[in-house]
């Protein structure tokens, strides 16, 4: 959603709209509308990634993200060496601020081009309606006798 967004803006700001109103608004109605769709979609991105929990794909032995139950196979002779990389989850915590504030300063920016790309030829065109008008018949001449 978000990335289309943009390309959708960047299509917008560089090609010519239709000239009709009915396409060029609805084109702006449809713009405004993604819009709004990818400020929620963000939200929610960086809602998840600062309240939320790392998935640390483990599974098994009943095993889960906050519990890690180790088992030892019962093998002849000596089990390889086990190592883990781990980090604690404040680092997690401090690179998923690092990611949002990053987004937050680029949103600045996008709405920005955003804004040019989407006024470009205008923001709106007056609804024109044409009206069918009666057809007048002409006045009938008058050439009688008196003439």
């Amino acid at each position: 959603v978000i990335v289309g967004w943009l390309l959708a803006l960047g299509g917008r700001g560089r090609r010519s709209m239709p000239g009709h109103w009915l396409g060029f608004d609805a084109i702006q109605v449809g713009l405004a509308l993604w819009t709004l769709a990818a400020l929620v979609c963000m939200f929610l991105a960086v809602e998840a990634g600062l309240l939320g929990q790392p998935e640390m794909q483990i599974a098994g032995n009943l095993s889960d993200a906050r519990l890690l139950n180790w088992t030892q196979d019962h093998i002849a002779g000596t089990m390889p060496r086990a190592w883990v990389f781990s980090l604690p989850v404040w680092v997690f915590s401090v690179l998923m601020l690092a990611w949002s504030l990053w987004l937050a300063f680029s949103l600045l920016g996008w709405l920005k081009w955003g804004w040019r790309c989407f006024s470009t030829e205008g923001l709106w065109r007056k609804v024109e309606l044409r009206r069918k008008e009666k057809a007048v018949s002409p006045a009938p001449e008058n050439n009688g006798p008196d003439q």
